[in-house]
């Protein structure tokens, strides 16, 4: 069943001028959908009712992003459940404004991230990058560095060595 969604959701971008690409030996490799885990924590990035966007366990579509990247280099997140781009709520550029699902669209630079390199975790584990907002240079992250389910996530000036800005792509297995 996955397939055949990214198999249409693929076919819808690459119509619209927009590639689905995998860097090789990139941190984040693409071109289905999968889930985003936060290093310290271990919980998923996860669209909420409200389309903030927050960590917790995996059990629905919710949690689940496609990353597409986009002819200027910067990459954009699709979330399976309302297909909306991940961005910025009210595309703010202030310290601790809320990430949150948008209607998607590949020319609002709030939902457009790179990946710097993180320092996190200093073991041999690899694959883990920052998630940095194209519009405010500011990184994703979980508030307050929590491991609790439901933490918010929003961006925050980016520190390499800040586990709780350290994500993966990674399946959840749902």
């Amino acid at each position: 069943m996955r397939r055949n969604l990214i198999a249409g959701v693929a076919l819808t971008l690459l119509a619209g001028g927009l590639t689905v690409v995998g860097a090789p030996g990139a941190a984040f490799a693409a071109d289905e959908y999968t889930g985003l885990i936060n290093y310290k924590s271990r919980y998923y990035m996860v669209k909420t009712s409200t389309n903030y966007v927050t960590q917790n366990s995996v059990n629905s579509q919710s949690g689940y992003w496609m990353r597409i990247h986009l002819s200027n280099g910067n990459y954009q997140f699709m979330n399976l459940a309302n297909k909306g781009g991940l961005g910025i709520d009210g595309a703010k550029t202030t310290s601790g404004a809320a990430a949150y699902v948008g209607t998607y669209s590949s020319n609002a630079t709030n939902q457009q991230w790179t990946f710097p390199k993180t320092n996190v975790p200093s073991s041999t584990e690899t694959g883990w990058a920052m998630i940095k907002n194209a519009k405010s240079g500011l990184c994703l992250g979980v508030a307050s560095g929590s491991t609790s389910a439901g933490a918010a996530i929003a961006q925050y000036a980016c520190n390499a060595s800040a586990p709780n800005q350290a994500w993966k792509m990674n399946d959840p297995g749902v």
